[in-house]
């Protein structure tokens, strides 16, 4: 089983405990469940065979540990089973169909005992939508639509299986291929050049543009999977590129530092494994000490408290570390270039290391009860280059609603 399958299990399982009207806190916890396997590196099965911890990831507890590894194991899952068969095995296809919810599924239940696709249409042809159930006469459209729209696209996709069985037996499959390579290729290097102009363009105009530093990261996300695509020359020159606009003005920016790390991560070690040589936060305390102070003046708070804050702050990073208290160093600013350095350093960090380093960065950050942009970008810089998943509040949330 891989991470999409297992995510798509808990999913649905949120949708029929939604149906069934069970506690919304329940429900949450599949949800952000599924999202944090999706969003993880490396495969829950081998984490299964392993016998790893999956408790250390967050958000999966012990009870989402073990229907885990039940997924894996067995490839289903018996809550599901079970959910399916209370509420009838017609309720799944209900909730394929494109514009139906979890909510509207329940609705269509209990005001027109709907339990599948089959009885939706016999309830749209019997115009069975009357004024005591508005909320559907307004949607009948909608769900016509949609059930059409479904059964075309189960059609197409049966259609397009067995034009690719056919063309598979076949060499034009291969002249095909190569065409639609050469295609992605000159695709992958125009958009290679058109992010190198947007991202030039962006860096000039940064202090114009006080929104600009919100949309940087959602920007690159986009963007990311394009350049991926190009080859290791391209990559290669447009990381030069960024280098040569970053240090035009022979300073370098917290900002800038978190662009051009990440890009060099994503574009030239994305592949490159990650052999684990330290297993303890306090070996590499001066790595994690720079980082953490880094963050701290990242969001260094204002007012005549500002000072406590920030030592606060510190603290309670280290504590949540589990590292021994010291003060914070005050009269020193770490260098940017120290810091990446040391974020390579990190990366050797033991899974359950690195979740801890997540947790005590993250308490830093939210000492304070807010959470500013540049805070935000180093805690994503953090969680990328390490590989390791981070807390729900920062990977979901809107830089545009963020503090600068």
């Amino acid at each position: 089983m891989q991470n999409p399958d297992i995510a798509r299990l808990f999913e649905e399982v949120a949708d029929l405990l939604e149906i069934q009207g069970a506690n919304p806190f329940r429900v949450r916890a599949y949800r952000n469940a599924a999202r944090t396997i999706l969003d993880l590196p490396d495969p829950l099965a081998e984490g299964v065979r392993e016998a790893s911890d999956l408790t250390t990831i967050p958000g999966i507890g012990e009870d989402l540990a073990a229907k885990i590894a039940t997924i894996v194991r067995t490839g289903g899952l018996p809550l599901h089973r079970q959910l399916v068969k209370q509420l009838s095995p017609g309720v799944l296809d209900l909730l394929r169909i494109p514009g139906l919810g979890p909510k509207r599924v329940k609705l269509l239940r209990s005001k027109l005992k709907v339990k599948s696709a089959a009885d939706l249409a016999k309830a749209l042809d019997a115009g069975r939508f009357d004024d005591a159930t508005a909320s559907y006469h307004q949607a009948r459209e909608e769900f016509a639509r949609a059930a059409a729209e479904a059964e075309a696209a189960r059609a197409r996709a049966r259609e397009a299986a067995r034009q690719r069985a056919t063309r598979a037996r076949s060499q034009a499959e291969a002249a095909d291929a190569a065409a639609l390579a050469a295609g992605a290729a000159e695709y992958a290097r125009s958009a290679l050049a058109e992010a190198n102009a947007q991202l030039t363009e962006a860096r000039l105009s940064a202090e114009r543009d006080p929104i600009a530093a919100a949309f940087r990261l959602p920007v690159l996300d986009l963007a990311l999977p394009a350049l991926k695509e190009g080859d290791a020359q391209a990559r290669k020159q447009l990381i030069t590129a960024l280098e040569a606009v970053i240090h035009a003005d022979r300073r370098v920016t917290l900002h800038e530092l978190v662009v051009l790390t990440l890009m060099r991560h994503q574009l030239e070690n994305a592949a490159a494994p990650i052999k684990i040589r330290t297993r303890a936060l306090k070996d590499l305390r001066a790595e994690v000490t720079a980082l953490l102070w880094l963050l701290c003046l990242a969001g260094r708070p204002s007012g005549p408290d500002a000072e406590d804050k920030l030592e606060g702050a510190f603290r309670a990073g280290l504590s949540e570390m589990t590292l021994e208290a010291s003060p914070s160093p005050r009269d020193s600013t770490p260098s940017l270039e120290a810091v990446q350095q040391g974020l390579d350093r990190l990366r050797a960090l033991a899974p359950l290391a690195k979740a801890r380093l997540v947790q005590g960065l993250f308490a830093a950050a939210s000492y304070d009860g807010t959470l500013r942009v540049a805070e935000v970008e180093l805690l994503r810089l953090t969680g990328a280059v390490l590989d390791c998943p981070l807390p729900p509040l920062v990977t979901e949330i809107d830089l545009a609603t963020v503090e600068a």
